[in-house]
């Protein structure tokens, strides 16, 4: 139910006038620190303890709870509500999750976990974990793992209780951490009916991230030869053509004259896997069938073979550059006579030509992980926008402690699930607002103007 302005502003004033200052630097992102600085040094006010901001936000940290879990509630039973067979439902649910930390690195203090609905966007489960703080702060026991260990915990947790609550995961979407698949499949272990497939994006930037290694390469690791020579036996005596030497590249266009793997090539080829998931459309064999034709084949500028020939682009391309092509690059009323369609960056050398096609064919091996039957490929898109709106509410310069951390990451979590809340609770509901109203604080007139432009902008 949406919460009304004008009924607001009868409540009660809960927080001190003096407060109320310290309450709106909070909610619009800036920490302590913030508000000293411009309170103290930018208007000269007397600024002499955190305790007074600290305050603020043990009085806060409830009502933004509250907030938060009444939108995932609502989620959840928008859930429910649905067909048991409908796609999406509670019974059939298709999820994606993602962790955060607060800064990079093994060296983290804080870390949150997040599982939202793949098909609404809506936010239904959430979990914070920290290392910092002090008994006068904190109410929560701290974590005492590590960085590295808090996301796959945090992902346990959360799918232990998604799954004691009755929820059944159909499909969840995520990237390729080992550590978040582990706590997903702590709770739904059977693979048939709960899959975990890979997020497109992330897929294609591994693939992009393996070719610079191999950019570098002239020689396989005895490891490397041991893992693939059963399948490809020239990789324990194949050699890079210019071993030793240093690439002569042609002008303007990256393109080693050798024929090796270069930086063009590699912006080619993550170009052409992500055209092998668009047209592989919902079927996994298409996307294996594509990657297994561009190690053999495309990339060695081979584009029709033994009756077939490459499905991902022409054969034929435009030469007047007149003719209109299609979303998928091909002309289906080419004017002109057009030109052979030659690869921009053909690999000649047979060590990076031969490690291009074992690469191709690890990916070809993950098809059914990559391109789902019903819903094509997929993405872990919603929980990293998810990130980027927390950022805007907790200074990634300032290792907050417990309480702070979960309070203003929560505010985030909040903001960032506006689209959904716009169509589920009306245009007049705002979270501020409500937050306003829950801490007995008048909502002046303003507040109600910016709201109301913000109200405005997402129509």
């Amino acid at each position: 139910m949406a919460v009304g302005v004008q009924k607001l502003t009868t409540r009660a004033v809960s927080l001190p006038k003096i407060q109320e200052g310290k309450f709106a630097f909070f909610i619009s992102g800036h920490g302590y620190a913030g508000y000293r600085k411009t309170l103290g040094q930018g208007l000269g006010l007397a600024i002499t303890s955190e305790k007074p901001f600290l305050e603020v936000i043990d009085i806060a940290l409830p009502h933004i709870k509250d907030i938060l879990d009444e939108m995932c509630d609502d989620a959840k039973h928008q859930m429910k509500q649905l067909s048991s067979d409908h796609i999406g439902s509670w019974s059939r649910a298709v999820t994606c999750c993602d962790g955060c930390w607060l800064i990079r690195g093994h060296f983290s203090q804080n870390c949150t976990f997040v599982i939202k609905n793949y098909t609404t966007g809506a936010l239904l489960y959430y979990g914070h974990l920290s290392m910092r703080g002090a008994d006068r702060i904190c109410d929560e026991e701290l974590w005492q793992g590590t960085a590295k260990a808090a996301e796959g915990h945090l992902s346990q947790k959360l799918w232990a209780q998604a799954k004691e609550e009755g929820l059944k995961v159909a499909i969840n979407w995520q990237d390729a951490d080992s550590s978040s698949a582990k706590g997903f499949r702590y709770s739904f272990s059977n693979e048939q009916e709960s899959k975990v497939m890979l997020c497109g994006g992330h897929v294609g930037r591994a693939h992009g991230k393996r070719l610079e290694e191999l950019k570098g390469m002239s020689s396989f690791s005895p490891a490397f030869i041991a893992l693939h020579k059963s399948h490809f036996p020239a990789v324990e005596s194949v050699k890079c053509c210019c071993a030793g030497k240093k690439h002569t590249f042609v002008a303007t266009r990256n393109k080693p004259v050798c024929g090796c793997i270069g930086p063009g090539f590699i912006q080619n080829a993550k170009r052409n896997h992500y055209c092998a998931l668009v047209q592989a459309g919902n079927s996994p064999e298409k996307y294996r069938e594509t990657m297994l034709t561009l190690d053999k084949y495309h990339s060695r500028d081979i584009h029709e073979w033994e009756g077939e020939s490459c499905s991902f682009h022409p054969l034929t391309k435009c030469s007047c550059k007149e003719c209109d092509s299609d979303e998928n690059g091909f002309y289906p009323d080419m004017k002109c006579p057009g030109q052979p369609y030659r690869s921009a960056h053909p690999l000649k050398c047979e060590f990076h030509g031969l490690a291009y096609e074992i690469e191709c064919a690890e990916r070809a091996k993950k098809a059914e992980t990559v391109i789902d039957p019903d819903m094509g490929k997929g993405h872990s898109n919603l929980p990293e926008a998810t990130f980027s709106v927390v950022t805007k509410f907790r200074a990634k310069d300032t290792n907050l402690h417990q309480k702070h951390y979960q309070a203003s990451t929560n505010l985030g979590l909040i903001q960032a699930n506006m689209t959904w809340l716009y169509k589920q609770r009306g245009p007049e509901y705002h979270w501020i607002v409500d937050l306003y109203s829950r801490m007995g604080l008048p909502v002046l007139s303003a507040i109600q103007e910016i709201v109301s432009l913000f109200q405005l902008i997402a129509k």
